[in-house]
C-alpha cells in the first residue's frame, strides 16, 4: 500500500524543495541578523548569530560546491557520506552529530533560561548569553536530537511506497527544516522587536 505519492519524497531529496526552502530561509535570517547588528551597534550576541547562521547556510549549500560547480579532493570526498564540500556530512563528524546536537539545544535552553542570573552574575558577559526568546529554538533542537537520535523513530519508508534509503532521510531533512524554520520565525520576531 502506498501511503504517500512518489512526488512527496522529490521534495526530501539534495536541492529539492526542502533544502531549498533551508538554504533560503537561512539566507533571509542571516541578512535580517546583519541588518539588526549594523542598527544595535554591532552587538557581540548578534555578530555571533549571524555569524552562526552564515556558517549554517553555507555548510547547507556545501560551500557552494553545486552553485559555483566545483568538486571536493577526492580526498575530502572520501570522508564524506554524500560526497560533498562540508562538515555535517563529515564521516567523522556523523557518529557525534545527535549529541552535539542535543548538547547544543541543552546548553542553549540553560543559558536562555538563566539568563537574567547569570546577567548578574557576570554583566560583562551579559550581551553574549541568548535571550530567552531562543527557547522555543533549543526545545526543537533538543526534540530533533531525540528524534534523529533514536532508531525506534525511524520508521519504514519500504511500507510507504518510498525507496528503501528514505526512511531516515525524510525525518532527518524534516527535522532540518523545522529547526530552520523555528530558526527565520525567531530572526523576524527579532527584527520587529527593533
Amino acid at each position: 500500500m502506498q501511503v504517500w505519492p512518489r512526488q512527496t519524497f522529490s521534495w526530501f531529496v539534495e536541492d529539492g524543495l526542502v533544502e531549498n526552502f533551508q538554504a533560503l530561509s537561512l539566507l533571509a535570517s542571516t541578512i535580517l541578523l546583519s541588518l539588526l547588528a549594523r542598527r544595535k551597534r554591532w552587538a557581540p550576541t548578534l555578530l555571533a548569530l549571524t555569524g552562526c547562521t552564515l556558517l549554517l547556510l553555507l555548510e547547507e549549500i556545501s560551500w557552494g560546491q553545486r552553485i559555483i560547480g566545483f568538486q571536493p579532493p577526492p580526498t575530502l570526498k572520501s570522508f564524506n557520506r554524500q560526497g560533498e564540500f562540508n562538515l555535517h556530512n563529515n564521516n567523522v563528524f556523523q557518529p557525534w552529530r545527535h549529541g552535539l546536537l542535543a548538547l547544543a539545544g541543552m546548553l542553549g535552553l540553560a543559558l536562555s533560561c538563566w539568563r537574567s542570573r547569570l546577567s548578574r552574575a557576570f554583566p560583562k558577559f551579559a550581551s553574549l548569553l541568548p535571550s530567552t526568546n531562543l527557547c522555543p529554538l533549543f526545545i526543537v533542537i533538543l526534540l530533533a536530537a531525540a528524534c534523529l537520535g533514536f532508531s525506534w523513530l525511524e520508521f519504514d519508508g519500504e511500507a510507504l511506497g518510498l525507496p528503501k534509503f528514505a526512511s531516515g532521510r525524510i525525518l532527518s531533512e524534516a527535522t532540518e527544516a523545522l529547526i530552520v524554520a523555528v530558526w527565520l520565525g525567531l530572526t523576524i520576531k527579532a527584527w520587529r522587536a527593533r
